[in-house]
């Protein structure tokens, strides 16, 4: 009964992480979803939004997601991956309070750092929690995330956008 409760708790911890990953995914697919009215109401141009969602996001995701592990591995993982929810929602609605090229510059790098947490440190979460018959299958549910978040941003964007 003991190791059914364990695993239980750690299939609930599993999806906890998968809607984590979904959320993480539809953020990204909605600023290039929403790219011309994000350029529109923030007057910028192609250059400037290109930087802002390309090398300022993922540059930076690709640095911190490599950092996290680290981090993760020195300090814990749910330290680490608390504090990332924790700056990439905060940073997120500071972008959503963005008036400009600068202040959503300055707000998007955050939010890919973030956001990065979430992979090297789910991961190993998923790794150390559940039984060793079911980490293959753990994984793939939680990296269905991708596939799910990025259908759930376009059906987003499909009905917010004439909104």
């Amino acid at each position: 009964m003991n190791g059914a409760v364990s695993q239980g708790s750690a299939w609930r911890l599993v999806i906890f992480l998968l809607l984590l990953h979904v959320i993480n995914q539809i953020d990204r697919q909605l600023v290039s979803a929403f790219a011309a009215d994000i350029m529109r109401d923030l007057a910028l141009d192609r250059g400037q939004f290109a930087l802002i969602a390309g090398l300022a996001f993922s540059g930076v995701y690709a640095f911190t997601a490599l950092a996290a592990g680290v981090l993760a591995d020195r300090l814990g993982r749910v330290p680490v991956l608390a504090s990332g929810v924790g700056v990439w929602s905060i940073f997120t609605t500071l972008s959503g309070f963005a008036q400009g090229f600068w202040s959503l510059l300055a707000a998007r790098p955050f939010v890919a750092a973030g956001e990065a947490t979430l992979v090297p440190t789910a991961t190993n979460i998923i790794l150390a929690r559940v039984d060793d018959r079911h980490k293959s299958g753990a994984l793939g549910l939680f990296f269905a995330g991708i596939p799910l978040g990025i259908g759930s941003g376009f059906l987003i964007a499909g009905l917010l956008g004439p909104v």
